[in-house]
């Protein structure tokens, strides 16, 4: 049976697919889009292409795997990967697939273009395409980092840097009105996601310099929460969210108002990230027999799976969750440089409390923060 379409488009990040399909449908190439690995396997097994274009970070199931499996059920067929995390390793091992060629993002897509000719041209003159010579690294060698926080946040800073200059680039072509409104919401989001990114390094930077310092006094929990509510009321309309507050109006805290407001935030806005369109987050605070503050944020977001619960308070450790999986940057659940809960997690040790979390895949997550009602050591002391 020949060919439908000539190319199959593998990718889960909304705003990279928008822009493969403005230059594929510019270049003339006919094409069908899949989000995940399932999805490309069933179409690939119900239509005909003789080329898959595919991204290898796939939810459930990856694109090594849609790799391994097509490759052997069609020989024939072509494969490039698109990828932002190569390893030389790793691509031994995908030229040992039949993968004709690696494309690194942020994508050039001028040289996109040539290697999807190139491939092309192979198919024309020999049926299939010829492999790449096993010693061309260099893309591979652009991957070599291997320091965790430059790895990190490069790659965060790549995607939505390399989606801006994609898309002006595009943007400076003669191409439809409709284009240009895609091309600009993908420009939005990319913006918003670069500032996000620059403010938590910040974070960084003016912790490790500012976190010797606290001073105590003594507020009311309520106003403090009611506080950040206000801060982030924007953010909750936009989501259709709602945040209940259940706290006595008579509860006061002794500690670093400003640092133990940053604990609130960071705990809200974490809660708002992983919760969906119309969820719920509730802050609540008590005493107990103890006399011990605890303050509660629930939500009834997506859940961290169990296995990530001893690590979620480490600098740097994100517990990426499936469902972001295809969804525009910007609307991404839970996707964040894994700084603030390490941060929140200091502050709370510095108080003398500690932090824990219970949560349940699908139903929801809750952080309980128990520090002492009072300033538990001399006020001249420093941590």
């Amino acid at each position: 049976m020949p060919p439908e379409k000539q190319i199959l488009l593998v990718e889960n990040d909304g705003a990279i697919c928008d822009l493969w399909e403005v230059q594929l449908s510019e270049w003339g190439y006919s094409f069908d889009v899949a989000p995940t690995g399932a999805e490309a396997l069933e179409r690939a097994r119900t239509d005909r292409y003789r080329m898959l274009l595919t991204d290898l970070g796939l939810p459930g199931f990856t694109g090594r795997e849609l790799i391994h499996t097509l490759r052997n059920e069609q020989p024939g067929l072509a494969v490039i990967v698109v990828t932002g995390n190569g390893s030389p390793e790793g691509e031994k091992e995908l030229k040992k697939e039949g993968v004709y060629d690696f494309i690194s993002k942020p994508i050039n897509f001028a040289q996109a273009r040539a290697s999807l000719r190139n491939c092309f041209s192979e198919l024309e003159t020999h049926g299939e395409p010829s492999l790449l010579p096993a010693g061309n690294e260099t893309m591979a060698e652009l991957h070599a980092c291997r320091e965790r926080f430059l790895a990190i946040t490069g790659h965060e800073l790549r995607t939505p840097v390399g989606v801006l200059k994609n898309a002006v680039d595009i943007l400076k072509n003669q191409i439809g009105e409709r284009e240009q409104e895609i091309l600009m919401d993908i420009i939005s989001r990319s913006s918003d996601r670069l500032v996000e990114i620059v403010e938590q390094m910040h974070q960084v930077t003016h912790w490790y310099h500012d976190k010797k310092s606290v001073w105590p006094t003594e507020f009311s929990l309520e106003e403090l929460v009611h506080l950040v509510v206000g801060e982030i009321r924007p953010v909750l309309e936009n989501r259709r969210q709602t945040l209940l507050v259940n706290i006595d109006d008579q509860l006061s805290l002794f500690a670093d108002r400003v640092k133990f407001k940053k604990v609130l935030r960071e705990l809200v806005e974490n809660a708002i990230k992983f919760t969906g369109d119309q969820g719920i987050i509730t802050v609540s605070g008590t005493i107990d027999d103890a006399e011990q503050v605890q303050l509660t944020v629930s939500d009834t977001g997506i859940g961290i799976a169990e296995e990530h619960w001893s690590r979620i308070f480490d600098l740097f450790y994100e517990a990426a969750p499936p469902v972001n999986r295809g969804r525009p940057m910007g609307t991404q659940l839970g996707s964040r440089l894994g700084i603030g809960l390490a941060i929140v997690k200091e502050i709370v040790s510095a108080h003398s409390g500690h932090i824990q979390v219970s949560s349940e895949i699908g139903v929801g997550s809750r952080f309980t923060v128990t520090l002492p009602r009072r300033w538990p050591r001399p006020l001249d002391s420093s941590w």
